[in-house]
């Protein structure tokens, strides 16, 4: 046994509701003169504030090296001590505190020891995994706050003092991710099952979504090898990867299947959201004709309620109940041609395209007014334009999440950029070491029965969109 498991043994017989003694980092020591660290307040301890601990003994070092005497330091001692108490209150509640006592017979007149109500603890890591107030970059911040120094170990935790531990203590919780992981992948392969069956070979519908299903499903199993590996942080990740592309294979499938679109299809075009290039990226960047807002995009909606006496909510909504291609590419045209050269750029020919806009146009004024409207012909001439020939706007991933988020009436944008803390360069997210949190698979299991809920909601759309309105 090393003496750092040795320091942990002899100081340390909590345990955690599993019967087992909590896993920590390692054992913290001092060369202070005048304070001792003693019991509790040796280990660091895994999901608690360990910096928050190191940096009350970096202030106790400080208030040594400007000591008068030992009943000065000691009453400033004190007094440190209670700020940081009453810090910890506000960060974590009343389950952790810090207590100074005087050592007469030692060779150090001061102790410093750290009480745990280990009870409270518990309840402490369940009810913040659970809390929905508290926004996920939050909750990785007290995670990143608690095992920031492993990173300065001069070597790393003990296989046996922590990843053993977290892994038998977080032993339910992980096998509860797994079924849930199991139970969704099963799902989507019902689901591609079922939409080979009834769209594709029955009604010769090629969704999008249907060619994506394998691409999720795999990445459902590359997270359950995380999950398997202690590497969660990845995961969030891929799910919003994920989110991505099933928005944009759902969106363009609703905008060219849904409300019985057959007619539309007989017009000659390619849907430009199954043909994404970073040609038509890359040249769109350089125009600036990104379509970034789902509230730039609307702006033509302005249009229809210069003709009509309802409010911007109501054309909203008819609008993405009613919108299919035709209105789709009249609102994300530009005037802006790409030179001859660039190849793979959607453009289209106004005249052929108008008949069908005005279709679809129709369909939203109906719902508006009731009755066809009269102004049908302005309007379509106002959405296309006098030019013979358009392009398209490169619609952003966040503009796709938030059209679809408009027209399912679902919080895909909320989520999205739940995820996006994961993508960009924050160090609170770094991993640090595997099985490094017990709190983390506990974080990780209700943000995974929120995802998934949200993606079955989505898939749920497509088929009343798609399966009950076509029956």
């Amino acid at each position: 046994m090393t003496k750092e498991e040795k320091m942990q043994a002899k100081s340390s017989r909590k345990y955690s509701s599993h019967g087992i003694e909590w896993p920590l980092f390692g054992v913290r020591t001092t060369k202070n003169p005048y304070f001792k660290i003693e019991g509790e307040a040796h280990n660091a301890y895994v999901d608690m504030p360990n910096w928050i601990i190191t940096e009350f003994l970096n202030r106790l070092d400080l208030l040594s090296k400007l000591a008068k005497d030992p009943e000065w330091l000691y009453a400033e001692s004190l007094k440190l001590k209670n700020s940081f108490n009453e810090f910890l209150r506000k960060e974590v509640g009343n389950w952790l505190s810090i207590s100074i006592r005087r050592e007469p017979f030692g060779k150090r007149p001061f102790g410093v020891q750290v009480r745990i109500n280990w009870e409270l603890f518990q309840k402490f890591l369940e009810e913040f995994a659970k809390r929905e107030d508290i926004p996920l970059e939050h909750k990785y911040e007290y995670l990143f706050k608690c095992r920031v120094e492993i990173a300065w170990m001069r070597k790393g935790p003990s296989e046996e003092l922590m990843e053993r531990k977290v892994k038998k203590i977080s032993e339910s919780t992980i096998e509860e991710i797994n079924s849930i992981l199991d139970s969704f992948i099963e799902l989507l392969s019902e689901k591609r099952t079922t939409y080979r069956k009834k769209l594709l070979l029955k009604r010769r519908v090629p969704l999008l979504t249907l060619a994506c299903l394998p691409e999720m499903i795999l990445t459902f199993k590359l997270m359950r090898e995380c999950v398997s590996r202690g590497t969660l942080s990845t995961c969030y990740r891929e799910m919003r990867k994920v989110l991505e592309s099933l928005s944009w294979v759902v969106t363009d499938d609703l905008l060219l299947f849904r409300k019985r679109n057959e007619d539309f299809k007989e017009f000659n075009f390619i849907p430009p959201l199954r043909i994404p290039s970073k040609e038509w990226y890359q040249w769109a960047r350089s125009k600036g004709l990104i379509i970034k807002s789902i509230s730039e995009f609307l702006k033509p909606l302005r249009l229809i309620r210069e003709k009509v006496s309802v409010s911007r909510k109501a054309i909203e909504n008819a609008f993405c109940r009613n919108v299919r291609y035709p209105l789709f590419l009249s609102f994300a045209k530009t005037d802006k041609l790409p030179p001859n050269d660039l190849k793979r750029i959607p453009s289209y020919e106004s005249e052929s395209l108008s008949i069908f806009v005005k279709e679809n146009l129709r369909e939203v004024m109906r719902e508006l007014t009731g009755t066809p409207s009269s102004s049908l012909d302005e309007l379509t001439r106002l959405l296309i334009g006098d030019r013979q020939f358009f392009a398209i706007r490169y619609p952003s991933n966040s503009f796709i999440i938030q059209l679809l988020g408009k027209m399912s009436n679902l919080k895909l944008s909320a989520l999205y950029e739940r995820y996006s803390y994961f993508v960009h360069s924050y160090d609170k997210t770094w991993q640090l070491y595997p099985f490094s949190s017990v709190l983390e698979f506990k974080i990780f299991k209700n943000e995974l029965i929120r995802f998934t809920k949200l993606i079955k909601e989505v898939l749920n759309f497509l088929e009343k969109e798609l399966l009950l309105r076509r029956a």
